[in-house]
């Protein structure tokens, strides 16, 4: 029994790599066909659309659960994971609908809410890591409540401060993203590695 559960154990956990090689593999085929943009379909409003129903969709699905468990249980690690899905789902949106009429404020919305996301994430995995105490039970919807009212106001304000230029510009038209993007994106993928280190450490 024990190998059986060991091997399903090993499957499930290696079953994320699938999307992960298969779109690297669509990538090499793209390239390798000569594929680069050439033709693409891109009405008004798809991205906004496709944002909505897919990223703030599973986000906000996510998050509902999240919270779900985190009133179950008083875990802050689920409470962070919640509000990091909160986040990533409001400003994703909100970036689908500004790269309707400006690219750069789009490009920076999604990487600075990506940014907001993984950080939440990594403190959701420090908490885990160091198995914290669970808060009493007697306050957990008011603190759940007021916690995703400051994260919501958090995402809109810094997508309004987005809107007001006050970030540097992380992408110019017939350019591409900027040395800002890229730098904001090395350190996601840094606190994305780190959180998934910290994950394999603990499961």
């Amino acid at each position: 029994m024990r190998t059986r559960f060991g091997a399903e154990k090993t499957i499930n956990k290696y079953a994320g790599l699938i999307p992960i090689i298969g779109i690297a593999l669509a990538l090499v085929i793209e390239l390798a066909l000569g594929l680069r943009g050439q033709d693409v379909f891109n009405p008004p409003h798809l991205i906004l659309g496709l944002n909505i129903a897919i990223v703030g969709g599973v986000s906000f699905i996510v998050a509902y659960l999240s919270g779900k468990g985190y009133l179950a249980t008083g875990s802050l690690t689920l409470l962070l994971i919640t509000l990091s899905f909160i986040a990533i789902g409001i400003m994703d949106v909100i970036s689908g609908w500004y790269a309707n009429f400006a690219p750069n404020w789009a490009v920076t919305t999604a990487a600075i809410g990506l940014l907001l996301f993984s950080v939440l994430q990594i403190f959701g995995s420090f908490q885990a890591s160091f198995r914290s105490v669970p808060i009493g039970s007697e306050h957990r919807k008011t603190r759940l409540t007021i916690a995703c009212l400051v994260v919501f106001f958090l995402s809109v304000i810094l997508s309004l401060l987005i809107g007001l230029n006050v970030f540097p510009i992380f992408f110019v038209n017939g350019v591409g993203v900027t040395l800002t993007d890229q730098i904001v994106y090395a350190v996601v993928i840094f606190l994305f590695s780190l959180n998934c280190a910290l994950s394999e450490a603990l499961f």
